[in-house]
């Protein structure tokens, strides 16, 4: 699981209290790989409703949706 929070600032989306669980899963790809995402230099993210995705070319792409509370 991940969780934390997000704004957007002018060009950028900064990530605030980012966790990233490491269950003791087969294969931790993901969560080895999501610092590398959301921090690459070529980045960039698209907003829909309660859905943010972000894509970085040369790393991948994952999409976070708000939690309903």
């Amino acid at each position: 699981m991940i969780n934390g929070e997000f704004d957007v600032a002018d060009d950028t989306l900064p990530f605030k209290y980012l966790i990233v669980t490491e269950m003791a899963c087969d294969d931790m790809i993901v969560e080895q790989n999501m610092p590398r995402l959301i921090n690459d230099p070529t980045v960039y993210a698209m907003c829909h409703g309660d859905a943010l995705a972000v894509i970085a070319p040369y790393v991948g792409s994952a999409r976070f949706i708000k939690a309903r509370i």
